[in-house]
């Protein structure tokens, strides 16, 4: 027997220019919850399941004697996803963690933990398409476990307040972003940026000597990805809804 551990969390959506949509009841809002995931299990063929829906949670174990697809998990979430839309008009959204695939279910527990870490990253980080799987959290495993008002208290590093008030467009910061995505390749930070590398060998340099960090160093270096990552967190705002 193996399992995937899915953890859906909804959260509110804004609704256009910024202003909030009109907040759905509660009771309404645990109920499209409960009704998409069970539908969506009755939906998927041949699979043994388990679900347990409360407080804008749902927990769900899929379960497959032949083993689960690598793409079930995905394909479960995104039909959850557009069953919960046209069950509440859009006035939240549904972002799901995967698991690892498990084969004892003494395994599960641990599973469901990484699985809520990955929808809490789902929940705020962008281009992420409201899915995640656990193995794919990378940095964000460890400081997801940081309480939330202590990640946004650590994004304000004094380096990062620094670029703020050099560069107010936030062209460094995402020059910086961008460099480290790429794992410090300047030819490829160049073309995702579009710019001649000589330019981006400029933004470097004034980066360094804004924040007073040296890129060669690595404990400066570690300072401003950390820097980076927490921001990218706390930009995406609430994890609950």
């Amino acid at each position: 027997f193996q399992a995937v551990a899915v953890h859906v969390v909804a959260e509110r959506n804004r609704a256009a220019g910024g202003a909030s949509a009109e907040p759905v009841p509660r009771t309404d809002f645990d109920a499209a919850l409960a009704a998409a995931v069970r539908e969506r299990l009755h939906a998927v063929s041949g699979e043994r399941s388990l679900m347990a829906v409360g407080d804008a949670y749902a927990w769900v174990v899929l379960g497959a004697a032949g083993g689960p697809s690598p793409h079930r998990a995905e394909a479960f979430a995104e039909g959850v996803a557009k069953r919960f839309a046209a069950l509440t008009g859009r006035a939240a959204r549904v972002v799901v963690g995967a698991g690892p695939v498990v084969d004892r279910l003494d395994a599960l527990p641990e599973a469901f933990d990484r699985a809520a870490l990955a929808a809490r990253a789902a929940a705020v980080l962008p281009g992420r398409d409201g899915f995640v799987r656990g193995e794919e959290l990378g940095p964000y495993e460890v400081l997801l476990r940081i309480p939330a008002e202590d990640r946004r208290s650590l994004a304000d590093l004094p380096a990062m307040r620094a670029l703020d008030r050099e560069d107010a467009q936030g062209v460094l910061a995402a020059t910086l972003a961008a460099y480290f995505d790429n794992a410090g390749d300047v030819r490829r930070t160049a073309e995702v940026l579009c710019v001649h590398r000589a330019t981006l060998y400029h933004r470097l340099r004034r980066i360094e000597a804004v924040t007073g960090c040296s890129l060669q160093d690595g404990d400066d270096r570690l300072t401003l990805h950390l820097g980076v990552k927490l921001r990218a967190l706390a930009a995406g705002g609430d994890e609950r809804p």
